[in-house]
């Protein structure tokens, strides 16, 4: 199609992503109040949420957001009508989620409508009555299959980059060596820095203004972010990557988590 026929189509389909995301965020904001409500599910070792409201299409998209923020696996349901439940599920390195669901159904002939996946995501079908049966019985085999250890997250870097390193040419390097995945994981690197602004975006994103112990700025975006800065120091764990905006192209860091840091430790 011409540029006249597509630019109809591609605002459709930006509105629709972003009522999609809306859908994401009220999603996941509602699960996240139901954890600071009921703590005790913060002590299994695995999550299985349930709202009657929620949509059968972005139930992955928020078991895995809860995945990243909890380190456990995540089954989302929504209800399919008819009285069942479509579950989807996001999984942690020492899971095999498939495996897991098997053995639910070898020890509960008949509870799961159907499943299927791999290791670290699948999705399955049951009756909604069955749901708390499911519930403890997933429970009791990642209680077999886990130990406490395997829900503390450990995160590899590439260390941190300095000076020139952390600049547009870096990023162009990245994006380049793509595409990455499961097995070949985004470069991920590690450093202080002093938060002179930030602000909350639309989404509840937030978008800093970051400067190193060196003197260079930078911006910087997190998605999803689970807290707002409290201190003038951050250590945090980024991927630089390019901005584009309007024909520009400008060095971004995407944040994937960071916590508070004293001065004096930040510059030392």
């Amino acid at each position: 199609p011409d540029l006249e026929s597509a630019r109809p189509l591609a605002m459709q389909l930006d509105e629709l992503n972003r009522q999609r995301r809306g859908i994401e965020d009220d999603m996941r904001n509602t699960a996240e109040m139901l954890l600071e409500v009921e703590t005790e599910l913060l002590q299994n070792y695995g999550l299985c949420l349930f709202e009657p409201d929620w949509h059968a299409g972005v139930v992955g998209i928020v078991a895995g957001r809860l995945r990243e923020r909890y380190h456990r696996p995540v089954i989302a349901f929504a209800d399919l009508g008819d009285g069942w439940l479509q579950g989807s599920g996001r999984s942690i390195p020492a899971l095999h989620l498939r495996d897991a669901l098997a053995q639910c159904a070898t020890q509960a002939p008949g509870l799961l409508g159907r499943f299927g996946g791999h290791a670290m995501a699948a999705g399955l079908r049951l009756r909604r009555e069955a749901l708390p049966q499911f519930q403890a019985l997933f429970e009791t085999v990642l209680r077999d299959r886990l130990s406490a250890e395997d829900l503390e997250e450990s995160i590899a870097t590439d260390g941190s980059l300095r000076g020139a390193e952390l600049g547009l040419e870096t990023a162009r390097l990245l994006e380049g060596a793509g595409p990455w995945g499961n097995r070949f994981p985004e470069p991920l690197f590690s450093g202080s820095f002093r938060v002179c602004d930030w602000r909350l975006l639309k989404g509840g994103h937030l978008r800093f203004t970051l400067e190193t112990p060196g003197g260079q700025r930078l911006e910087a975006v997190q998605f999803h972010p689970p807290a707002e800065p409290r201190s003038t120091w951050i250590e945090a764990l980024y991927i630089p990557e390019i901005n584009r905006y309007r024909g520009e192209e400008r060095l971004q860091l995407r944040l994937r988590q960071w916590q508070c840091k004293e001065e004096n430790d930040a510059r030392n």
